[in-house]
């Protein structure tokens, strides 16, 4: 993974994630009130949701369809389903 200030980073969402989750920083603040994400939750949450949509079947670079308002669980379901690749 490429990071510069100046450039957006080159690589996947996956590689982007997962160099990011190495800091404990907040990724998400929510004005709802949910608690905020940090960069590893997100990383864990997305790697497991991903790995849920394989066990069930879907196969990489499948659509997968996601009906969520904006909230927590909308950013992990978001992030899980580009984390495997879908």
């Amino acid at each position: 993974m490429i990071i510069d200030a100046s450039t957006p980073p080159v690589g996947t969402v996956r590689t982007w994630l997962d160099y990011r989750a190495e800091s404990e920083s907040v990724a998400f603040t929510f004005p709802d009130g949910e608690a905020d994400l940090t960069w590893a939750e997100l990383r864990d949450t997305a790697k497991s949701i991903a790995s849920g949509l394989v066990a069930t079947g879907v196969s990489k670079s499948e659509s997968v369809a996601i009906v969520y308002p904006n909230c927590r669980d909308g950013v992990l379901a978001i992030y899980g389903v580009l984390y495997g690749g879908f």
